[in-house]
């Protein structure tokens, strides 16, 4: 169950960890790190605002993702071999839900 949890909190955890920069205002645009469209690459002002509200998002799924996880190791426990995929499948469906109100924040800029 350990390796569950392990498996099911850190990588949630380093993503949500990547996103406080975005959040912060500290990645200027650039073409490696960020919330990235052409739209957002347009400007200063909606790159820094696009990147806050995507981090903002991104911080929210993988906490939620991270509750999930844990819910899933409790109620499954350690004897489910298909518990990890469960929690990656579930990490990406979360990750899926902070894009989209990315997009639909970028749209309002």
């Amino acid at each position: 169950m350990l390796l569950n949890l392990v498996i099911g909190i850190l990588p949630p955890l380093f993503i949500g960890l990547l996103c406080i920069p975005m959040i912060q205002g500290s990645v200027g645009p650039n073409d490696t790190y960020g919330f990235r469209t052409r739209k957002t690459q347009s400007s200063p002002e909606i790159w820094y605002a696009a990147n806050r509200a995507a981090g903002k998002y991104l911080v929210w799924a993988c906490g939620a993702s991270i509750l999930t996880n844990v819910a899933l190791c409790i109620l499954l426990g350690s004897d489910s071999e298909l518990i990890a995929i469960w929690m990656m499948f579930g990490l990406l469906a979360w990750i899926f839900a902070a894009l989209a109100m990315s997009f639909k924040a970028l749209r309002k800029l």
